[in-house]
């Protein structure tokens, strides 16, 4: 979840999202969150917009792919090389035959680390429509309040029946507990991991789009996890289920568990016809666990799968990743987590920083440092510390090759795949202040519920990949997630969430 303060003009509500809205109201209302006038003022006024963007705005709800949007200047460009340049209102000259460039994002895909601007975006990719308490109001209010906050609410809120998990005949549980192989054996083959990934895609894909939370928990863990039962908390359309257009698997050679494997998944984004790429991570921990979802990201506007496995020709399976001493695989999400907080604190890239200039990096950074301005002229503080903690949320690797000029793949690549975390608290700069949640969940979505607060707080993640090559710039190629609790201490002392 993102949102624009101050100098960066908001984007006006879809159809959709306004639609969406006025059912997570009447989710609240029901979970008995809102009072009946609050609710009917809110109700009044959310309508009276959709009536408005229907009559004036009856076009596409999104703008086609090659549109900039508010949120991101139409500059927008990757420079594959050289270091993060400050932030500056005129474009950079594009590359000169790069030999390979990160993915493109548009703005209402990918969500902005937290501590960025915050806009009513949809976001897509990993998206359930969590509208106040469309999991059920227990679901969001014990998981966003420290203990005995909330509570008779929780206690009285109507728990809706979930929908079955989608695996017709049990097609699925069999391939994810499938026998593990004998000692010394390989843990799991190419053709069995392009089984197991399309027998979880339609499972998965039905779950998100219909909000099936119970789906979600018994299919993924981790961060993949933690993330896709919380989705959109801005008034985002439920999603559609896609359809795979290809597969690209990366499976190293594996003879005990814990074992993993990498896919990356050619599809379409939620809500337009746009191609997007899912990157998952795939984990069984055991011979007696199931395989899980652990992690994913993605990227948007390639119509193809930029990554290629680097096969090792003795196996037939995916190579082990290549040391690399410049680039220890270990060590990259701290580095991103340190790149975000340096441009959160400062307003610039590190020196000497081994990033390049990329959706990801740069103009993720140029946000987070007018964020913080923008807050300071509306009487705002805003502290953000970024982490990453490996041991506790996984860490992957894999040899690949990319696409450069001329489809040339270029071979000696690593991706890792890691969380960076944040907690972010937003305070006023003067005392008698307040940070304040309107009615309709602006600008903290809708995990917190509308007050004037002393402080809010907000925890979240970003699940990210990252590209090394030697002698080469530092990539981020794809991230999902944002904030995943969120918590206001209220001006009388008392505590909310959702």
């Amino acid at each position: 979840m993102s949102e624009a303060r101050g100098g960066s003009p908001a984007s006006p509500d879809s159809p959709d999202q306004l639609r969406a809205k006025l059912q997570g109201l009447e989710r609240m209302r029901v979970a008995g969150l809102l009072g009946e006038g609050q609710y009917q003022a809110t109700k009044a006024r959310l309508e009276a917009q959709l009536d408005t963007v229907q009559t004036t705005a009856p076009a596409a709800d999104l703008p086609p792919l090659t549109t900039a949007s508010p949120q991101q200047p139409a500059f927008a460009t990757y420079q594959p090389y050289g270091t993060a340049a400050p932030y500056a209102p005129q474009p950079p000259p594009p590359p000169a035959a790069p030999e390979w460039a990160p993915p493109a994002a548009q703005p209402w895909q990918q969500p902005q680390p937290g501590g960025g601007r915050r806009t009513t975006l949809i976001a897509t990719g990993l998206t359930i429509a969590l509208l106040a308490a469309a999991f059920a109001g227990v679901a969001v209010v014990t998981r966003s309040n420290p203990p005995n906050t909330l509570a008779g609410t929780a206690a009285n809120t109507p728990v809706p029946t979930a929908t079955p998990t989608p695996d017709a005949a049990a097609a699925l549980a069999s391939l994810r507990t499938a026998p593990a192989p004998k000692d010394g054996s390989v843990v799991i083959t190419h053709d069995q991991a392009d089984k197991l990934v399309r027998a979880f895609w339609p499972v998965r894909e039905a779950g998100l789009s219909h909000r099936n939370p119970d789906t979600i928990r018994a299919i993924e863990d981790g961060p993949a996890r933690e993330w896709d039962v919380i989705g959109c908390t801005m008034g985002c359309p439920p999603p559609n289920a896609r359809s795979i257009r290809d597969v690209h698997l990366f499976v190293p050679l594996q003879t005990r568990f814990p074992a993993s494997f990498m896919a990356h998944v050619l599809t379409t984004e939620y809500h337009t016809s746009g191609p997007q790429v899912e990157i998952f991570v795939f984990t069984r921990q055991s011979a007696t666990a199931p395989w899980t979802i652990s992690f994913n990201a993605y990227y948007s506007q390639v119509d193809h799968i930029i990554e290629a496995a680097t096969e090792d020709p003795s196996t037939g399976l995916e190579a082990t990743p290549p040391v690399d001493p410049s680039h220890v695989p270990s060590a990259l999400p701290g580095m991103l987590a340190a790149y975000w907080q340096h441009w959160k604190d400062t307003g610039s890239a590190p020196p000497n920083t081994q990033f390049g200039d990329s959706y990801f990096t740069t103009q993720i950074g140029q946000g987070l440092w007018a964020t913080r301005q923008d807050d300071h002229t509306l009487g705002l503080d805003e502290h953000v510390a970024y982490s990453a903690d490996n041991a506790a949320d996984g860490m992957w690797s894999f040899a690949v090759s990319t696409s450069g000029a001329n489809a040339t793949p270029l071979p000696g690549r690593v991706l890792t795949c890691g969380t960076v975390r944040y907690r972010a608290v937003t305070t006023p700069l003067k005392a008698g202040g307040a940070v304040v949640q309107s009615v309709d969940f602006d600008p903290f979505g809708n995990l917190l519920r509308p007050g004037r607060y002393s402080s809010v707080t907000e925890s979240g993640l970003h699940m990210s990949c990252i590209l090394t090559a030697p002698g080469r710039p530092i990539f981020v190629t794809g991230a999902a997630g944002q904030q995943t609790k969120v918590f206001g201490v209220s001006l009388d002392g008392s505590g909310a969430s959702a």
